[in-house]
């Protein structure tokens, strides 16, 4: 849908137009929206009951014990992947051109019409 809101944008104005795609998950709305915001609407104060719950039953310093663990556990592994990696090798592009996940999917770096 953002494509073609930008197509027609672009033909409309006759101008170069770029779009940000912002819909990306990262966090629920619940993580930022306030204790009193959630308790207004009835279907949602589910949420800051579950929050409350959870932080009853957090328990710091296992979280501490269970994250040092586990970079303990990543530094070891960057460290054998580093250690093997040849001198000079390039790594791969992040999008090559042409692949599925790339802006453009003939590498041309312009936008399909």
């Amino acid at each position: 849908m953002g494509y073609y809101f930008g197509r027609d944008l672009q033909k409309d104005l006759g101008v170069p137009v770029g779009l940000i795609h912002t819909s990306w998950g990262g966090t629920p709305a619940q993580a930022w929206t306030s204790k009193d915001g959630l308790e207004a609407v009835p279907a949602l104060r589910h949420y800051h009951a579950t929050l409350a719950e959870r932080l009853e039953k957090f328990d710091a310093a296992k979280a501490k014990e269970q994250y040092a663990a586990a970079l303990k556990k990543f530094e070891q592994s960057a460290g054998r992947i580093q250690g093997s990696s040849r001198q000079g090798e390039r790594g791969r592009q992040a999008f090559p051109a042409g692949a599925p996940s790339s802006p453009t999917t003939d590498g041309s770096g312009q936008v399909p019409e």
